[in-house]
């Protein structure tokens, strides 16, 4: 959808904690203008994956999500806008932190509370 349209996308587990600071590109939460072709790049990764009988050797995060995004991006057929950014430096809490939550000033503009309950 946000291919075809443009727009956001934004994980129902993601807190916005500082609007003016929101710009990113990640599995949860990005947005991107209509046609951007780093998004087609990812959406053709995949289909080659699962049109060459990958998928099985490959987990769910693996296949999809910021695995795929990385990978895609990593190895994309065309230039991209966008750029890799470490987690800290769009989420208050890395994958370690976010079981404990310490209190922290807030720096960073989303929380997203990763703690994979959908599997």
């Amino acid at each position: 959808m946000v291919y075809h349209f443009g727009g956001h996308y934004i994980d129902w587990d993601v807190e916005l904690l500082d609007l003016d600071e929101f710009e990113t590109l990640a599995s949860e939460v990005f947005s991107a203008s209509r046609k951007e072709q780093y998004l087609m790049d990812i959406i053709l990764n995949m289909v080659n994956i699962y049109e060459n009988n990958f998928r099985d050797c490959l987990s769910t995060p693996e296949f999809s999500g910021p695995y795929r995004m990385r990978e895609a991006y990593y190895f994309r057929p065309s230039p991209s806008k966008q750029q890799l950014l470490d987690v800290k430096d769009v989420f208050l809490y890395d994958y370690a932190e976010i079981r404990e939550m310490a209190p922290k000033k807030i720096r960073r503009a989303m929380v997203h509370y990763w703690m994979h309950s959908w599997f």
